[in-house]
């Protein structure tokens, strides 16, 4: 066996005839295969799927796992008119969840970041959009975020702060949020705190949609407090401010 000069190997004076063996390959030769062999590896690991999820609509989320909110347009004896204008800014997410992969916890203190298991878009914005998705239903509201309107028109902005967003594969998801609605143009705010929980199936299906579970529950305590800044008269005071939506 010979090797010519710029095929990659040193010219070699003919060789007895060796078994098909790497090993006895001139080193160079070696070379070429091992590297050959990463990159046939590295090819197969690029080739498996990657899954994208979304917070928002129905999606693959069964019956039992996804919460409703029922509209609410009576409330005592007041007739609210419909809909309301309503601003849901995109929520802000503690750094580490700052990426378009999932992010599971795996143990007390360790976390596993998934490559090939995604949000279809950034999480703070799939947070904010499922709100919406669910306060706009349940109100009714329109949500007015990117959306011109007259100065003088009452909107409610809503503002989530996500401080804990937690995903256990087979067990649950989690998430605590401090978030404020603010009543414009009179600057009337509101601003409480919520620490919500449900339990998830097997898959990431079922993680999913326990999330949404978990924002519809925030969805209705946001709501209520909507429709508690609504109650207020014009002129009212923040000292006058009614008291937070207690967790269920």
């Amino acid at each position: 066996m010979s090797y010519r000069d710029g095929g990659g190997c040193a010219s070699q004076k003919p060789m007895k005839p060796r078994k098909s063996s790497v090993i006895g390959w001139p080193t160079p030769c070696r070379r070429l295969v091992s590297a050959g062999a990463l990159l046939t590896l590295a090819a197969c690991a690029s080739s498996q799927p990657t899954y994208f999820y979304t917070l928002t609509g129905g999606g693959n989320a069964s019956g039992s796992a996804t919460a409703t909110v029922s509209p609410v347009v009576n409330a005592g004896s007041q007739t609210y008119a419909s809909p309301l204008l309503i601003e849901v800014l995109p929520a802000s997410i503690p750094p580490q969840l700052q990426r378009p992969q999932m992010v599971l916890g795996t143990g007390p203190g360790q976390v596993d970041v998934l490559e090939q298991r995604r949000w279809s878009q950034p999480l703070g914005d799939e947070i904010g959009q499922a709100l919406s998705g669910d306060l706009t239903h349940a109100l009714p509201a329109v949500d007015v975020y990117r959306s011109t309107h007259e100065p003088t028109q009452t909107v409610y902005r809503v503002a989530v702060n996500v401080q804990r967003f937690e995903s256990v594969l087979g067990n649950h998801a989690s998430l605590e949020a401090v978030w404020s609605v603010t009543r414009l143009p009179q600057s009337l705010t509101l601003t409480c705190r919520s620490a919500l929980s449900a339990p998830a199936g097997d898959g990431y299906d079922a993680l999913v949609a326990s999330h949404r579970q978990v924002l519809a529950g925030l969805a209705l305590q946001i709501g209520m407090a909507v429709r508690s800044l609504q109650r207020l008269p014009a002129d009212s005071k923040t000292v006058n401010l009614p008291a937070c939506p207690a967790d269920h």
